[in-house]
């Protein structure tokens, strides 16, 4: 994850003059689940060591950055390894420090480990070494490995073609013996355009391989700023491309045969904009992408500016390509929430961390965990810490292992201020209180229950819920997408289901005890969406008290539009709802 940097624009990092100066509260909660959660803080830790700035994990094993520790000097940087096993509390293993490290060296800014929990990366992007000429190379990054017990630097990663500002180290993955690492300030193949570094073991050490980027990186796409891999597959991204817009950003799909990596496919959101800072954060499991896009903004009426999102792609075994099947949006978003600041994912989460989130005070943070159910995403865990305090940028990194999930709070203030800390969720709940249902079962891509029936635009209207089910937060929001421009859509609740024909599709809701509550038509605009924010507030406005009744009751929801071009009635697919207090 790379998140931020201190050349990288001032809105994406924490500024040290507003950290607080109030002690926090060692408890933490997590609305929506009855997970439990710990708050781990470094024993050694220190004023604005920033523990937490940067977070991974495998299995059970997770690793902490910690950039400006200052054992050597200033910003010295180290990373931590702890236990998290998500059956009890987590333990604290062992302080990782680089060899001969020294000031500057900003160690911890950004760290990996391998699948199978044995290998860890930590890049220090501030380590410099001269060249015999004078000039100063910049970056490297430090290998260790679990032996007899104990973590041991074993390979120490740079190369001779890195220069001075070019962020060797801004990000780095791990793939089975290969090691990769962004540069996305390198000028080789265009002036900022960035690299990335391809590192295999040859013995007791590493060598480079190879150092890519893309056919059409060009000046200030940073290419490299963040990386993630697995099973021989591997994404980087370069968060200032200009294809969709200004610095709407993009990544890039790899896949390596042997020991050879090659750039096979260019992903960009389908909700992608100027500015959006798409791929500040990329994720990846064996069959998912995961890129977040902090400064997205949805196009409805309703949304906050810089509100962001997180953009899910699949592999897809018939095309052999990676698909985008779903867009992550809070359901509480604020101005300036960034969403999307940081990702993970697992075989069964998702996480996206909005450490700017104002979770009672400014930027005290949030992370998100999703589930997924078909081709659905749908929010479990919203955690914040029990007493937010402004600037805890809870949520600028996030990890998720076998049973846990690992959320950063760097600006957290401990024995002193912005010492750190991680929050460590236990066991968070695998159920989920949504569903889709009645879809079209057309195949997308090699892929069923992508939404409603297939409209004139050759899409599948897709109805998705946002938030939560909270009666008493009132945070839900449906969202409607792939409708055809100049239609006109009509959101249906109800308390049962049914299956009956509806012009072109099936109509899935039915009144049930409670009748229809129907929402007023909106005229469908270019970008396809139909958006109802806040509706629990809606229905009790229609029948006062009715909320508290459907409490534990399933609703059922479903968008129905007019095509006016060819005069007929479409559907999206429905949601089942479980509604909580």
């Amino acid at each position: 994850m790379s998140h931020t940097s201190q050349r990288y624009p001032a809105h994406h990092r924490p500024a040290p003059g507003l950290i607080r100066l109030s002690l926090i509260a060692a408890s933490v909660a997590a609305a929506g689940s009855a997970a439990a959660q710990d708050r781990l803080v470094a024993p050694d830790g220190q004023a604005l060591d920033w523990f937490g700035y940067d977070v991974a994990m495998s299995g059970d094993t997770a690793v902490v950055g910690a950039w400006r520790d200052d054992d050597a000097g200033a910003e010295t940087g180290s990373a931590h390894v702890i236990s998290a096993t998500g059956t009890g509390a987590p333990s604290y293993v062992q302080k990782l420090n680089l060899d001969d490290m020294a000031a500057g060296d900003r160690a911890g800014f950004n760290v990996a480990i391998g699948d199978d929990g044995q290998v860890v990366c930590v890049t220090a992007p501030g380590r410099t070494a001269v060249r015999p000429d004078g000039s100063v190379m910049e970056g490297a990054v430090a290998v260790f490995e679990w032996t007899a017990g104990t973590w041991d630097q074993v390979a120490l990663l740079d190369d001779p073609s890195r220069s001075l500002g070019d962020l060797f180290g801004s990000g780095v993955a791990i793939d089975g013996d290969h090691i990769l690492v962004g540069a996305p300030r390198d000028d080789d193949f265009a002036p900022d355009g960035g690299a990335l570094y391809v590192f295999g073991k040859n013995g007791s050490g590493y060598t480079r391989l190879a150092k890519l980027a893309p056919d059409d990186v060009g000046t200030h796409d940073y290419f490299g700023h963040d990386v993630a891999a697995a099973n021989g597959r591997a994404v980087a991204s370069a968060y200032n491309d200009d294809d969709a817009g200004t610095n709407a950003g993009a990544a890039y799909a790899l896949e390596r045969v042997g020991t050879v990596w090659s750039i096979r496919q260019k992903l960009m959101g389908a909700e992608s904009h100027g500015l959006d800072l798409f791929g500040t954060c990329v994720a990846m499991s064996k069959d998912t992408i995961v890129i977040g896009a902090p400064q997205n903004e949805d196009l409805d009426a309703g949304a906050s500016r810089n509100e962001g999102a997180a953009f899910v792609y699949e592999w897809s075994n018939r095309t052999r390509r990676w698909v985008e099947t779903f867009c992550l949006r809070p359901g509480d978003p604020n101005d300036e929430h960034r969403f999307g600041i940081d990702v993970a994912v697992s075989e069964t989460r998702i996480v996206v961390g909005a450490s700017h989130s104002d979770s009672g005070l400014l930027n005290s943070g949030s992370a998100h965990v999703f589930t997924r159910r078909a081709r659905d995403r749908f929010e479990l865990v919203r955690h914040v810490a029990s007493t937010p305090q402004a600037y805890d940028y809870l949520g600028l990194s996030v990890a998720a292992g076998r049973n846990a999930i690992i959320v950063g709070v760097p600006g957290a203030n401990g024995v002193a201020v912005g010492t750190g800390a991680v929050d460590v969720i236990n066991g968070a709940d695998t159920s989920s209180w949504a569903s889709g249902y009645c879809h079209s079962n057309v195949r997308v891509s090699g892929f069923k229950n992508m939404g409603g029936a297939k409209n004139r635009d050759g899409k599948l209207g897709r109805l998705c819920a946002i938030g939560s089910p909270s009666v008493l937060r009132d945070d839900l929001v449906l969202r409607a997408t792939g409708l055809p421009q100049g239609s006109y859509g009509v959101l249906y609740m109800g308390a049962a289901d049914l299956r009956e024909p509806f012009g072109d599709s099936v109509l899935c809701v039915a009144a049930g005890n409670t009748g229809y509550l129907r929402f007023p038509y909106q005229v469908i605009e270019s970008h396809g969406r139909y958006v109802v924010r806040n509706p629990i507030s809606r229905i009790e406005a229609s029948v006062p008290g009715i909320s508290q009744v459907l409490v534990g009751q399933p609703m059922y929801a479903q968008v129905l539009y007019y095509d006016s071009q060819i005069k007929g009635w479409n559907t999206t697919n429905a949601l089942r709802l479980q509604l909580t207090q």
